[in-house]
C-alpha cells in the first residue's frame, strides 16, 4: 500500500530528501530542499505524479 502524502517537510540541516513512486527508490521522485538559511524547515508540495502515491523515501 502507498502512503497517502501530499506534501513533505525536510527539517535536515545538512540533506536533501528524495521521495519516489514506487518501494525500493524507484520511479518517478521528486527532491525537498534541506533547511533554509535560517533554519527553517522546507514544505514542498509533492508533483501529481506522486501525490498520495508515493512508496520510498530517503535522504539524499
Amino acid at each position: 500500500m502507498k502512503n497517502n502524502a501530499a506534501s513533505v517537510q525536510n527539517c535536515a540541516r545538512a540533506d536533501n530528501y528524495r521521495v519516489y513512486y514506487n518501494s525500493g527508490y524507484g520511479g518517478t521522485s521528486q527532491y525537498s530542499a534541506k533547511n533554509g538559511p535560517y533554519g527553517d524547515c522546507n514544505i514542498t508540495d509533492l508533483i501529481s505524479a506522486l501525490k498520495n502515491s508515493n512508496a520510498s523515501s530517503h535522504f539524499a
